[in-house]
């Protein structure tokens, strides 16, 4: 991962947090982060831009640490499993790792972008 170029994040984002179960229900409505199927040639491009991609991740991401401690605190109280918790908690440390391993990319390209002679 660490060979990632930045006009490869999205689909390596969308790849990665699919990968980890990225349907999460929320109480607003479900959240997925994929491919749109909008376009039927072979050159169709994703409907969503990089910036709603990443914005639909951090959502993602955010519900699925909000569903791990939900289910953290019904295991305390007796009301979930143990499979179930950690299930929801690896997801979420997954989809966290991820979305931090992004963020460096994007830091990282915004720094070489600023050495570049202008």
């Amino acid at each position: 991962m660490s060979d990632i170029r930045f006009g490869n994040l999205n689909s390596m984002l969308q790849e990665r947090l699919l990968g980890a179960g990225s349907k999460v229900a929320s109480s607003r409505s479900e959240v997925s982060v994929g491919t749109s199927s909008a376009g039927a040639g072979a050159g169709s491009q994703d409907s969503k831009s990089f910036l709603e991609t990443l914005k639909g991740a951090l959502e993602t991401t955010n519900d699925l640490q909000k569903g791990a401690d939900k289910a953290a605190n019904n295991f305390a109280a007796g009301k979930g499993s143990l499979h179930e918790t950690m299930i929801a908690m690896e997801k979420a440390d997954l989809a966290l790792r991820t979305i931090t391993q992004v963020r460096g990319k994007l830091i990282e390209a915004y720094q070489e972008d600023s050495r570049m002679p202008v």
